[in-house]
């Protein structure tokens, strides 16, 4: 499923379908500078602890 979008003003890519991803985890796998973190609890949007 293509969830992501790029924004045209930044040039950075972000989650544009919130519901409709499936945490398949592929673009995590897929990212060439590991920037991507999947996590199951997408719901609650807090910051991750990183």
């Amino acid at each position: 499923m293509d969830v992501l979008r790029m924004d045209r003003e930044t040039g950075k890519p972000f989650v544009k379908y919130v519901r409709d991803c499936q945490s398949c985890f592929l673009c995590e796998l897929n990212c060439p500078s590991e920037a991507i973190y999947v996590t199951p609890f997408w719901e609650k949007r807090e910051p991750l602890p990183f």
